[in-house]
């Protein structure tokens, strides 16, 4: 079954025909019937000479898709290692690194509609983008509370719920100026001061005074990187929603560039986030006193009448427990 088959399209009257900023004065003329257009899609500017793909196949001038393609597998991958590594790291950081492999999960599935609607339509699918960040954005401020909260069992979940809310209006706000259920620039506006605030917690906040009060040199490293992941690496969504609103009008084929932006930053913010986490949580690993570690210890596990967790159960199983964790 094809993405067509599955996305569902709308029969708009001629009258109604909205292409934002690519409407023609007086508007679209005809009769378009079943527009068979992806709901929340930008279209691709005519006249922009940017070579696509054949509809149905990646070629290879496809530059675009063919980096989706790209991300979609690198999610994949690093959805399938984060799960498998959860098992053999320090317990107080199995819910993390967990969460990690959330993210990416979440993405890869999304992703795996967004190549498509590329592939077959040449439209950026904005719409599947906010339903990708509208999950995995609140899971990395989780996975960055759960880093600090392992350290800190006593800091309550007030810290939490700001930065949840904060993200969730920088997403909103996004979200409405990108559909034009909002003003562009005003949304544009609300947006940032919901990025703002996150980036204020966590270098001036409380996020910040926490970090500087814990002793697990590990633990400060991870914040350190996954705060500069979300003031460098969340920049370029700032940048690809300017591009994707300032580009069409001057008929430049910034959808292409727009979503080569978007993919890139996806894996930065959340592959790289997710590995940030990893390598920290690793270098507190101590493989002779944790008994997690049988893994790499067969001998010490048969001696304590215990079985190795390399089955799919037992990973599964740590999942299972982990996600409860999670969810508190």
């Amino acid at each position: 079954m094809s993405v067509s088959q599955q996305v569902p399209s709308e029969e708009v009257p001629a009258a109604l025909y909205d292409y934002g900023a690519n409407t023609p004065a007086g508007g679209i003329k005809g009769d378009h019937g079943t527009s068979g257009e992806y709901m929340g899609a930008l279209e691709l500017p005519s006249g922009s000479g940017y070579k696509h793909s054949s509809g149905r196949y990646l070629l290879e001038h496809d530059g675009v898709g063919f980096s989706f393609w790209l991300a979609n597998g690198i999610m994949f991958a690093s959805t399938i290692f984060f799960f498998l590594e959860s098992q053999n790291v320090p317990k107080r950081w199995t819910a993390s690194v967990t969460t990690a492999g959330l993210v990416t999960l979440v993405a890869f599935y999304n992703y795996c509609y967004m190549r498509s609607i590329w592939i077959e339509t040449q439209q950026s699918p904005q719409i599947y983008r906010y339903t990708d960040w509208l999950i995995t954005v609140p899971l990395q401020i989780i996975e960055f509370y759960l880093i600090l909260a392992a350290q800190k069992p006593n800091i309550g979940t007030g810290l939490l719920w700001r930065l949840m809310w904060a993200s969730i209006i920088m997403l909103g706000a996004g979200y409405l100026g990108d559909t034009g259920m909002g003003e562009c620039w005003m949304m544009f506006i609300i947006g940032m001061a919901g990025w703002f605030y996150v980036i204020y917690e966590i270098f001036a906040g409380e996020a910040a005074a926490i970090n500087d009060s814990i002793e697990s040199k590990a633990a400060r490293s991870a914040f350190t990187s996954m705060r500069s992941i979300l003031t460098y690496g969340w920049s370029m969504y700032p940048i690809g929603y300017i591009v994707g609103h300032t580009g069409p009008s001057a008929d430049s084929g910034s959808p292409a560039i727009l979503n080569i932006v978007y993919n890139v930053a996806d894996l930065v913010n959340k592959t790289a986030f997710g590995l940030a986490v990893y390598s920290a949580a690793k270098s507190e690993v101590n493989y002779e006193d944790d008994e997690r570690y049988d893994n790499y210890a067969r001998g010490r596990a048969e001696r304590n009448g215990k079985k190795s967790r390399m089955g799919a159960t037992g990973i599964l199983g740590g999942i299972a427990a982990d996600w409860k964790k999670v969810m508190g």
